[in-house]
């Protein structure tokens, strides 16, 4: 039996509560759904993939994460390119909103319901989501550009 499941059981057995977390998760609390998805919207895809991404870390996800990042990520640069690529009237602005609501839904239904019954402390609004899609607001004005000079040959 390992460390953490052995203090658990001796706080069980002890008539003590047992931990909000394990001592491994991060000590910081994920950020609430309601600011997860507006900040996702408002922001774009790229940033509703650094929040989920860095939301996955909070509630000690680490394994997934990475997945998701690498994933994500080669999902966020060919939106950035395609968005760049086709034409207004195709709808791939409506189609970069609708992932930006993608990311935030399916961390929810797949990793964040699940920790939220066990874990029903969540953080209130936190200055640091603005600064995660504000980072994201960035990477995508950094892959439009890049897109822009590679499709206009650099002219």
């Amino acid at each position: 039996m390992d460390d953490q499941n052995q203090a658990v059981s001796q706080a069980a057995n002890s008539g003590q509560p047992e931990p909000l977390h394990n001592p491994t998760s991060p000590t910081k609390l994920p950020w609430p759904y309601g600011w997860v998805i507006t900040m996702s919207i408002l922001f774009g895809f790229p940033a509703s993939f650094l929040i989920v991404w860095q939301n996955l870390k909070r509630i000690g996800r680490e394994d997934v994460a990475k997945k998701f990042f690498i994933v994500g990520g080669l999902i966020v640069l060919a939106l950035g390119i395609i968005t760049v690529i086709l034409p207004v009237r195709t709808g791939s602005q409506s189609g970069s909103l609708l992932l930006s609501a993608a990311f935030p839904i399916w961390f929810y239904v797949k990793y964040f319901k699940d920790w939220q019954i066990k874990n029903p402390k969540v953080a209130k609004f936190s200055w640091s989501i603005v600064g995660w899609a504000l980072l994201g607001l960035f990477v995508f004005v950094t892959i439009i550009t890049i897109s822009i000079l590679i499709v206009s040959g650099g002219k």
